[in-house]
């Protein structure tokens, strides 16, 4: 009985209110939850957890000590970001192509400008997750941190960065883009008391702004005052994330049976099943699944309270056959064009026969003639 109840796969006060319609027995909504929450298929298929209270990294302290690097594409041609944490001053490379070697050149620019990182934070793209770029981590001395796939909120600075980098190349279309990127640098940003580059730089950059000689003299800018206007930013910024928040989710130990959202190309996919393995991040995991090991973010995780039924492991979709019936369905083997090769000989049309049958008179007519 519980079963048919829960045979529609709806939630378990669904299928309560569904089976208060005809239904009782002591014990009926504890039962009816328990299959509810024991069904494999129902576990396949199951939305993402709330999102977590903000958590950010910790406020360097000081410039070009933890960037984040990130590349997107515009209009055709391929850029990449690296922001600063301590300043938010980015610096925009075009690239020729998105392979890791091109990557990694316009990086060393980079490097060599402004000092090689403490730590360097990207996603999971090919370029960041090579061979080439890790050998180039370790023989210029900096930590590699890898979002979890998926969830670019992970590395929010370098998506913060590429936002306020396409909105000047996309209004700087008929103009000079790099006085655009002057002007910003040169800006203070809101709650700042210094700009990008007197933070990163301890100097205001000469512009097409009439700036006073005195001004343009480098001042070191306080480092105690900068970390506090990051400080009072991220302040503010959690607050009005946590309103849409929920508590802590609850982490998982190495070990655990999970289900893993799949990645956004098979979103109509179930949830994959598998075994936490180890946590790479503080809310992330790798789990071992049936494709090989994979991350995901807590909030792409769910607990298995069961396995998933082994008619689940392929993935299929209920069909609804046409009322027209069986007859006027394609066969879904069958290619919907053939070749001429293919196609069955036409018959050759034959003239029309006359019906070889006796005719006869109806009776009333007898009695005349005809």
């Amino acid at each position: 009985m519980l079963r048919k109840i829960h045979k529609a796969h709806q939630g378990a006060d669904s299928s309560i209110r569904r089976a208060r319609e005809s239904l009782f027995w002591p014990g009926m909504q504890a039962a009816i939850r328990e299959t509810c929450l024991s069904c494999g298929v129902c576990s396949q298929y199951l939305s993402e957890r709330p999102q977590e209270p903000m958590k950010s990294y910790e406020i360097p302290n000081r410039p070009w000590s933890r960037v984040s690097a990130d590349i997107f594409q515009l209009a055709g041609n391929n850029y990449l970001v690296m922001v600063d944490h301590y300043s938010d001053f980015f610096e925009l490379d075009s690239l020729r192509n998105t392979t890791a070697s091109t990557v990694i050149r316009a990086m060393k620019r980079n490097f060599a400008r402004h000092g090689i990182p403490d730590e360097c934070i990207t996603d999971n793209g090919p370029q960041f997750d090579s061979h080439e770029y890790s050998s180039f981590a370790r023989e210029y001395g900096f930590t590699m941190i890898k979002s979890s796939p998926y969830y670019s909120r992970a590395n929010g600075k370098a998506e913060s960065a590429v936002k306020i980098a396409k909105n000047i190349l996309k209004k700087s279309r008929h103009e000079d883009p790099y006085l655009a990127l002057l002007a910003y640098r040169n800006t203070p940003q809101q709650g700042y008391s210094y700009s990008p580059a007197q933070q990163l730089m301890s100097r205001r950059l000469n512009d097409i702004i009439p700036t006073a000689p005195s001004q343009l003299v480098p001042q070191a800018a306080s480092p105690s005052l900068v970390q506090q206007n990051i400080a009072d930013r991220r302040r503010k910024a959690k607050a009005q994330y946590d309103k849409r928040a929920s508590a802590p989710l609850k982490e998982f130990s190495k070990g655990e049976k999970v289900y893993v959202k799949p990645r956004p190309t098979n979103r109509q996919q179930p949830w994959i099943f598998g075994e936490v393995i180890g946590k790479p991040a503080p809310r992330a995991c790798l789990v071992n699944t049936r494709m090989g090991p994979v991350r995901r973010n807590h909030a792409q995780i769910r607990e298995a309270k069961v396995e998933p039924p082994d008619s689940c492991d392929r993935f299929e979709t209920a069909s609804i056959p046409s009322e027209s019936g069986p007859t006027e369905q394609m066969d879904q083997s069958t290619p919907t064009t053939l070749m001429e090769s293919e196609r069955a000989p036409l018959a050759e049309p034959t003239a029309p026969r006359r019906s070889t049958r006796e005719r006869r008179l109806p009776a009333r007519f007898k009695d005349y003639v005809m």
